[in-house]
């Protein structure tokens, strides 16, 4: 059997080593994996198909910024895919992320719809359900269960600084889904699955399947970082990209209410972020894509704090639990299902930063020797990707009728 996955980035990310490991899983198991991306592309066991190139991702998103919708020049390379595609002749089609400036989203999604093999579309946020956002949480809209116009985040990613084409990207994006019989929707929990199910896409077959982790390379480690060897309650906050929604302008706050017996540290920051943070005192280190020192960071820290304001689910929680670290965060999206108990962390009120510090300090001051095998044992049982992988590994067969 023959396995193609589509996304924006190959082997980076989340979204990439989600699909990367799906790949390795079909492989293991006798099948071909195909993944198809077009930046950002990291080695792989899969068969890479590189999509378009690193100028027309910049000329896609320089359109999109203008224009609100797929540019023109797009096609090309989704043409080039699809002959690709028609070449292997895949038995399942699995598209992870067709936003990111890389494709032309109704070429593709046309030509799945004739193509009459079953797609496997993995919903990592809600802009498959809108015609701009990948979120719609902080604004609180609700136009997507009806039909988007206006829209109140034209500037949220994918961004458009000028034109507001929400009302037609809805309607395209709607009718190219809606007439694609042979598609199956997983989004990756079930908050997600929910608004899948408020929208006009409700006809369509949804399966949850959680992400899942690394538990061997995500695993309590016995050395601290230096900068967490420091003789405080040691607070962690990761992110592949700090902004507004993950809840960056909260940090500062949390640090100040903690206190000087705390010390936080932030994982992700940019150029302009370190400067800020270390200023405030706060030990600030940029993104790394190394999962060991990662691993390094939970284990190292008493409490590991997410003040995401919106999330589909939650990779750095199941991670941070699996390092023995219990986690504090908000109540935002589908992250409450990566805290199984309160033994292993804390959901409190979105934007409630006294709640917020007050779990902290509860966590941090009962220490992590029971905490911490708890939250081991958690992880292991509930969030190990076999599991998750496995899943995926099911549903191809049963859509191809077959055997794995």
């Amino acid at each position: 059997m023959k396995i193609l996955q589509i996304n924006t980035v190959g082997n980076y990310g989340s979204t990439g080593r989600i699909a990367e490991q799906i790949g390795r899983e079909v492989i293991s198991r006798g099948h071909i994996s195909y993944i198809a991306c077009a930046r950002k592309i990291r080695e792989s066991a899969s068969q890479i198909i590189k999509i378009g190139s690193l100028p027309g991702v910049c000329f896609n998103g320089l359109w999109q910024r203008i224009f609100d919708s797929d540019s023109p020049y797009a096609k090309f390379a989704t043409k080039a895919l699809i002959k690709k595609i028609e070449s292997i002749s895949p038995d399942i089609v699995h598209l992870h992320n067709t936003h990111g400036y890389y494709l032309h989203n109704k070429t593709l999604l046309d030509f799945l719809a004739k193509y009459g093999k079953p797609v496997v579309w993995t919903l990592h946020d809600c802009w498959v359900l809108t015609g701009h956002c990948a979120y719609f949480d902080i604004a609180g809209c609700k136009k997507w269960k009806t039909h988007c116009r206006n829209c109140p985040q034209k500037r949220a990613y994918p961004a458009s600084l000028f034109w507001d084409n929400s009302y037609s990207n809805y309607q395209a994006k709607q009718d190219c889904i809606l007439a694609m019989e042979n598609l199956t929707f997983v989004p990756v929990s079930n908050w997600l699955k929910g608004l899948v199910e408020q929208s006009p896409l409700a006809s369509k077959k949804s399966i949850v399947i959680n992400n899942g982790i690394d538990v061997d390379t995500f695993k309590p480690a016995h050395d601290k970082p230096a900068c967490m060897k420091n003789g405080k309650k040691n607070v962690l906050f990761v992110a592949s990209v700090w902004g507004r929604t993950k809840g960056y302008n909260f940090v500062p706050e949390i640090a100040k209410k903690l206190g000087s017996r705390y010390q936080c540290t932030l994982v992700g920051a940019n150029d302009k972020q370190l400067k800020e943070l270390s200023g405030l005192g706060i030990n600030a280190i940029k993104r790394t894509e190394s999962a060991s020192e990662l691993a390094a960071y939970y284990s190292g820290a008493d409490v590991f704090a997410n003040p995401t304001m919106q999330e589909a689910l939650s990779m750095v929680n199941m991670e941070s639990i699996s390092c023995g670290t219990p986690v504090v965060c908000f109540n935002s999206g589908g992250v409450c299902e990566t805290i199984p108990s309160g033994e292993v962390g804390k959901i409190v009120e979105r934007g409630n930063v006294d709640a917020a510090v007050e779990q902290i300090k509860n966590f941090a001051e009962s220490g992590k020797a029971r905490i911490g095998q708890i939250c081991r044992e958690t992880a292991v049982l509930k969030f190990d990707k076999k599991f998750a992988w496995g899943k995926y590994l099911d549903l191809y067969a049963e859509l191809n009728g077959e055997k794995f």
